[in-house]
């Protein structure tokens, strides 16, 4: 399962290929697909990747952050990359003993002098006297080391030296540090081409790693003498969402202070925005909305999608999550039960003993049954709401969204005859159903009074209707003289919306009406207890 990233990886290609471009801000919201975007780039491109995600480091105490970042590059390095030589070099005896001679000379004659002095008492008293001066000696190298007058080039030499040893130092420059180095300018040289370090989630950190992290890698940058990046990485990519980064700062350093002036040494250019929208877009078209597979319902889910990554409400995460979930569990995913089921006769339509009643489609029922039920597969609207919680991550959330959607007034659906069917066929069945759900003969029969004079009245039982946006439109039922309906079978199965004289013409939708008709059946469903049966909780 793919999420097409093709015009996302155009813009950043441009932006990661300038030369100048070595230090890079990639900023994108929570869950925009950020990690999944640069995973699929890297895959496609000739530079060696690192990548660390300091959220692990959360445990860890401020001044130990470089230690970490030092320790997932070694395991890299280690794990994916044949640097270090497992072979052992052999050394001959006489050039070991020339070695060791060298550099401990003293010691050598010491031992030399100690075993003559066991077979002469001169040579006795030349091996006292030898130890007694080798102490001298080493004594006198101590004090003239202590009160020796330092030049001012030594001195910063080892202040220099003192700091890129000391543990925790933004300047640290130990032997780990050196071996990983030297490690990443072998690899430039052996497989000749960019070693890019991807730094991921720095924004999921409290304020003080954050801040941390960014000075550990802007201090190399900060040196007149040393262009290079930590470590001498040909690119470092810092992955985050610039706006939590500005209310982590203005959290630690108050509101006001200059945060461009802070935030800019820490890329060469400008900032990276990362907008996938539409990839989420076409990912949703392409692989969530057919899994409803009616096609009208496809049609409403993909308004619905759209709204909901066109005003942030969806992110790669839930939409990834979600579609693994529902293939997982294809097969009891969208089982089938009754929405409604309920017994009763036709009589039961006409309470008011004053009038007569006529029935326009008795014909249509087997007067012998009383059985009556509406299947969960004639209503594909129950699939979509299951499938937006999931994505969503709860029912509670969704309708939130949707709330929000409602206020924001949004006026982005064309309107159009085929538009304006579509939407109808893919609403109107639950819309009828939510409408009459505390009355079973409502949801199936649409029942008028006749006057007849004298004080007496006729009760008419017609075909279904339905009110929505405004206008009135009857449902068509297959049931007739020669198919009646006998409680066997779903009541709506095979039921269609009268769209007669093209009605559907004169309404105009907005977007903000399509939610709100979608808020009042997801609620009184939930009223209803119909939400349940598809695994929906919450309130």
């Amino acid at each position: 399962m793919q999420i097409d990233v093709t015009n996302a990886t155009e813009l950043f290609s441009t932006h990661f290929e300038e030369p100048s471009n070595d230090r890079i801000l990639f900023s994108g919201r929570f869950g925009s697909g950020k990690t999944y975007f640069l995973d699929s780039f890297f895959k496609g491109s000739e530079s060696t990747t690192f990548r660390i995600s300091p959220v692990n480091y959360s445990i860890s105490s401020n001044e130990n952050i470089f230690e970490c970042i030092k320790f997932d590059l070694v395991m890299q390095l280690l794990k994916s990359f044949d640097l270090i030589s497992n072979e052992k070099t052999e050394f001959k005896n006489n050039l070991l003993i020339q070695q060791y001679l060298i550099y401990h000379t003293d010691e050598a004659l010491k031992t030399l002098v100690d075993f003559l002095g066991n077979f002469d008492e001169k040579a006795k008293v030349i091996s006292e006297s030898w130890t007694k001066l080798l102490e001298l000696n080493s004594n006198f190298n101590k004090f003239k080391d202590k009160h020796r007058q330092k030049s001012e080039t030594e001195k910063a030499i080892n202040f220099l030296e003192f700091h890129s040893m000391l543990k925790g130092s933004i300047y640290e420059d130990d032997l780990i540090t050196q071996i990983i180095r030297q490690a990443i300018n072998h690899l430039k040289t052996k497989e000749n081409n960019l070693i890019t370090l991807v730094v991921d989630d720095l924004d999921r950190l409290d304020p003080e790693h954050i801040f941390r992290i960014l000075n550990v890698f802007s201090a190399h940058n900060n040196n007149y003498y040393e262009s290079k990046n930590k470590f001498d990485f040909d690119k470092i990519i810092i992955v985050c969402d610039i706006d939590n980064i500005q209310r982590a700062f203005e959290h630690r350093y108050g509101i006001g202070l200059d945060f461009e002036g802070y935030i800019d040494k820490f890329y060469s250019n400008d900032i990276f925005r990362f907008d996938n929208n539409l990839a989420l877009l076409y990912f949703c078209d392409s692989y969530i909305a057919p899994l409803v597979k009616d096609e009208n319902a496809i049609f409403l889910l993909k308004i619905i999608l759209k709204e909901f990554v066109r005003r942030s409400k969806l992110n790669v995460r839930n939409i990834i999550k979600s579609k693994y979930f529902i293939d997982k569990r294809k097969s009891d995913f969208f089982r089938e039960f009754a929405i409604i089921k309920s017994s009763f006769h036709l009589k039961d339509a006409y309470s008011d003993y004053r009038t007569e009643y006529h029935h326009n489609v008795m014909g249509a029922f087997d007067m012998n049954s009383k059985e009556f039920y509406v299947s969960s597969n004639d209503i594909s609207f129950l699939n979509i709401i299951r499938i937006l919680s999931i994505m969503m991550g709860d029912y509670n959330r969704l309708k939130l969204c949707i709330q929000d959607l409602i206020k924001n007034n949004s006026n982005s659906f064309e309107n159009s005859q085929t538009n304006n069917e579509n939407l109808l066929k893919s609403l109107y069945l639950i819309f009828h159903i939510a409408k009459h759900i505390d009355n079973p003969i409502e949801i199936c029969y649409d029942i008028s009074i006749e006057s007849l004079g004298n004080n007496s009245f006729r009760s008419i039982a017609n075909l279904p209707n339905v009110y929505i946006f405004n206008k009135k439109f009857s449902i068509q039922l297959p049931w007739k003289y020669d198919n009646k309906y006998r409680g066997d079978c779903s009541y709506f199965k095979g039921a269609e919306l009268n769209l007669r004289n093209n009605i559907s013409e004169s309404i105009n939708i907005k977007t903000s009406d399509i939610f709100e008709i979608i808020y009042e059946i997801i609620t009184t469903l939930e009223k209803g207890n119909i939400l349940n049966k598809i695994g929906i909780t919450g309130k």
